[in-house]
């Protein structure tokens, strides 16, 4: 799959709209706000530093989480923009709208060179819409779109695809990156190839399931995810959550994973043996047998135990490549972070081909600071689910 590639002849001296995926953590700081990850941030530098290089005018374009169309003072991209401005050592213009007159007549007034970025993009009801009168208005504002936001580009949106349509268009090379990396999976894998699936949603899971059964040797299931598959081999999981999923067809969670587990291989799917089971005061744990033990009525599952980290272990050990998606518990609680954190140094340690999709996987292995030692960290979680399940995405059609 070949991009329209970034070249200094379609950026010198224009005007680019550079859309990036900084839809990042922040924390409270005083009274304000400040990044808490910047991985998002760091992974467009290399094409930022080309359009300075190449004296563009650039128009940073993003939004940050889901204000639901109108303004959300803890949304502004104020932090994003001062911590931008910190880690290239250059000044970035921030702007209070996205759109309109002002804006207009700001972005005419700067120098050549300039950074400026525009207000929280989802502030307006007519991005999520993908309204053409508001993609007509962000068009306005540049010569051409430098796409870097691969961890938007399979949401079908004014500031993604309604935008493309307008104007010329190229791929940042984040974006080159993540296509590259992830289509490998999708032809010529070493084997063994080992996919670790985990997170709450089965629903944004199905399509790569179904895609990964005729290709992978090994599905490793772990996290909340793994709560439909244990009781469709009628183990209960009681109050751990659980998603009731029901499409177009009717398919519950129940039945996918029955129908998943009738098209594997024998011993292709392998579940977790033992979790660590707790109440919803999480005060106390303790480790449930699944074979042996019995879970209480008002107990819930919050993580993968002791034997089956053993049992993961063993297999991305042997694995030559290893695709990664989702936690294997409830990680951002401490006392129930440790299956995570061992299939995160499990694949670390591998030196095979190993990609993590991004989300919540992203943020687990940053907060373990193993994040270098991956072949590649994706920083599309949904993303990379949605290509690897199709083999594109909305925006890859507007920039081939």
């Amino acid at each position: 799959m070949k991009l329209r590639k970034l070249s200094a002849s379609a950026v010198k001296n224009k005007r680019v709209i550079f859309r990036v995926g900084y839809d990042v953590p922040l924390t409270k700081k005083g009274k304000g706000f400040v990044v808490a990850d910047d991985s998002r941030i760091k992974a467009s530098l290399e094409t930022l530093r080309f359009l300075q290089k190449q004296n563009a005018t650039i128009i940073i374009l993003t939004w940050l989480k889901r204000p639901g169309g109108k303004v959300v003072e803890d949304l502004r991209l104020d932090p994003i923009a001062k911590h931008l401005s910190e880690l290239i050592k250059h000044p970035v213009y921030k702007l209070d709208e996205c759109v309109g007159k002002d804006v207009e007549e700001f972005i005419d007034t700067v120098a050549p060179g300039s950074i400026v970025m525009l207000e929280n993009v989802r502030f307006h009801k007519g991005e999520d819409a993908n309204s053409p009168t508001f993609a007509k208005q962000l068009a306005r504002l540049g010569d051409i779109v430098v796409f870097d936001a691969f961890a938007h580009a399979h949401r079908d949106v004014a500031s993604t695809t309604g935008l493309l349509k307008l104007l010329p268009s190229v791929a940042g090379y984040s974006m080159q990156n993540e296509v590259a990396m992830l289509g490998k999976l999708l032809k010529g894998t070493k084997h063994p190839f080992t996919v670790i699936m985990g997170g709450a949603k089965v629903s944004d899971k199905i399509g790569v399931l179904e895609q990964f059964l005729h290709r992978a040797d090994h599905i490793l299931i772990g996290g909340a995810m793994a709560h439909a598959f244990l009781e469709a081999h009628s183990i209960k999981t009681w109050k751990s959550l659980r998603e009731k999923y029901v499409n177009s067809l009717h398919r519950t969670t129940h039945s996918i994973a029955v129908e998943l587990f009738s098209n594997a291989r024998l011993g292709q799917i392998v579940l977790p043996t033992d979790l660590v089971a707790t109440k919803e005061s999480m005060r106390t744990s303790r480790v449930v047998n699944l074979n042996t033990d019995k879970i209480a009525a008002d107990e819930l599952f919050v993580d993968i135990g002791p034997k089956t980290i053993k049992e993961f272990t063993k297999i991305i050990k042997t694995s030559r490549t290893i695709f990664w998606n989702g936690p294997m518990g409830l990680f951002e609680k401490k006392p129930f972070s440790k299956g995570t954190a061992a299939i995160a140094k499990a694949v670390a340690t591998n030196k095979g081909f190993t990609i993590l999709g991004g989300g919540d996987t992203e943020r687990a292995i940053s907060e373990l600071r193993l994040g270098k030692r991956y072949t590649h960290v994706s920083t599309g979680g949904g993303a990379s689910l949605e290509f690897l399940a199709h083999g594109s995405l909305p925006v890859i059609d507007y920039l081939q």
